[in-house]
């Protein structure tokens, strides 16, 4: 976990935020690289994500309490986000530690691409 400030105004609050590198859907389910976050010791957490490619993709987020998610479950099913469309996800409070994305094109050999901004607050 890598902690930055954000500022509020005249308030700073510690949260660990990922950017990760854009990255190409594929035909079989993959984790988004970098969109791991740990939710320990924050009373929140947040993803958005972005599809900045020609086609349809497919996201679920993942979470668990090993920091290898060797136990993890499904918490979002396969949700479609449509070319150039947006999605987001939020809990509060968020009941695992550790979280993450995958992604996976909606369609065989049609391509998107996913950005994605995560913070646990």
């Amino acid at each position: 976990m890598t902690l930055t400030n954000l500022e509020f105004g005249t308030l700073s609050r510690a949260a660990d935020q990922v950017t990760p590198a854009a990255q190409a859907s594929t035909n079989t389910l993959t984790v988004v690289a970098g969109s791991a976050l740990d939710a320990s010791v924050f009373g929140s957490l947040g993803y958005t994500m972005k599809n900045t490619g020609a086609q349809s993709i497919n996201y679920e987020v993942w979470a668990g309490n090993a920091s290898d998610f060797s136990d993890e479950v499904q918490i979002v099913s396969a949700t479609t986000i449509l070319a150039g469309a947006a999605a987001s996800y939020s809990v509060s409070p968020p009941p695992f530690r550790y979280y993450r994305v995958k992604e996976k094109s909606t369609v065989n050999d049609l391509h998107g691409a996913m950005t994605l901004r995560g913070v646990a607050r």
